[in-house]
């Protein structure tokens, strides 16, 4: 039985399981999930866990900037349509 539902998934999606043997490895891992035989962190793919864990938001400054610029664009628009209508 394969300790990571992600690796089950994957052979199952690639033809190296039929259903039948997919769904009974499935059962089992949940099954000794909720029954504590199983760790949920064995379910987790250690590099991912380190490349969250590790990663710097560089990304971060260009969404807050589109956020304030879709907020007072938002604004404006508004304030436009309430000089428009009266």
């Amino acid at each position: 039985m394969k300790n990571k539902l992600r690796g089950l998934v994957k052979d199952y999606a690639d033809g190296k399981l039929d259903r039948e043997n997919y769904l009974q490895q499935r059962t089992q891992l949940i099954n000794g999930i909720v029954k504590g035989k199983i760790s949920k962190n064995t379910l987790l793919d250690s590099q991912l866990i380190h490349r969250f864990l590790h990663s710097t938001p560089k990304n971060y400054k260009w969404v807050a900037i589109l956020f304030l610029i879709l907020i007072l664009g938002s604004v404006l628009a508004w304030f436009v349509f309430q000089f428009l209508t009266k």
